[in-house]
């Protein structure tokens, strides 16, 4: 028996004048590239029979829609067939399902046994010989990974009971050489920041680390690692990411007095 969903998956839209698309996809696999191990593509297109105003199924047929899924995912893990499912997408009054799929051999019979328990609906499969339609049309952008992460960590402190528009102390790192970074706390002393705090990296020898602090609102935050980002590559340092207490900012205040 195989395994065919893995772990953490996250959900982004994206939209025109025409339509707008639901792409939830397997974290893991948007951010490496698993194509050594599974070099082909599968596409599978549902139309969904009674669409919603945007596109998208309703109830009762967004649970039969899951439930073909999960029939789908147990059957291929029941054959063994070496492949991973990567994306879910909703548009137009179609579910399409992308797999990562390590040979045709293994991957057609339970997906043609799938097929003939669900012959009520118009099922498309396209064999891709690569992951570029993946790439083009799935696959996040940086910007997107790196504001999701953003989000899941936020997400996570929200939940053990931190109130997100409280103003705290966030505690931002980059790494460069001295004079980049001197550079860096320069920008930063300009955008109200405290960034004197330099020390060097004890896992690179001539690399320097930077501590930079700020108060401001967890809300706030998703502009200040975008605004990061971008200074990061025009001083051509790493912006490796920040930190927070999960303490509120009374009691953090309290324990300093």
């Amino acid at each position: 028996m195989s395994q065919i969903l893995y772990g953490s998956w996250d959900i982004y839209t994206r939209s025109d004048e025409n339509s707008c698309e639901v792409i939830a996809f397997d974290f893991e696999a948007a951010k490496y590239d698993l194509s050594d191990d599974l070099p082909y593509c599968a596409l599978i297109k549902i139309d969904i029979k009674n669409p919603g105003p945007s596109g998208e199924p309703v109830e009762p047929e967004a649970e039969v829609l899951y439930d073909m899924q999960d029939a789908l995912v147990s059957r291929l893990a029941q054959d063994g067939a070496v492949c991973r499912l990567v994306a879910r997408v909703t548009h137009s009054g179609v579910r399409e399902l992308i797999f990562g799929v390590a040979t045709w051999e293994e991957f057609g019979p339970p997906v043609g046994q799938w097929l003939s328990e669900h012959d009520t609906y118009v099922i498309d499969v396209f064999e891709l010989p690569d992951w570029s339609f993946y790439d083009e049309y799935v696959r996040p952008t940086t910007e997107t990974l790196e504001y999701l992460e953003d989000r899941q960590t936020v997400d996570h402190i929200v939940k053990s009971g931190v109130d997100p528009s409280e103003c705290r102390v966030i505690d931002f790192f980059f790494y460069g050489t001295l004079v980049q970074l001197a550079e860096t706390s320069q920008v930063l002393r300009q955008r109200q920041y405290s960034a004197d705090d330099m020390s060097t990296d004890d896992r690179e020898p001539g690399r320097m680390c930077l501590e930079a602090h700020k108060h401001m609102t967890l809300d706030e935050l998703y502009d200040e690692t975008r605004l990061h980002r971008e200074l990061a590559r025009q001083q051509g340092i790493i912006y490796d990411g920040w930190g927070t207490s999960i303490a509120s900012s009374a009691e953090t205040a309290s324990a300093l007095e």
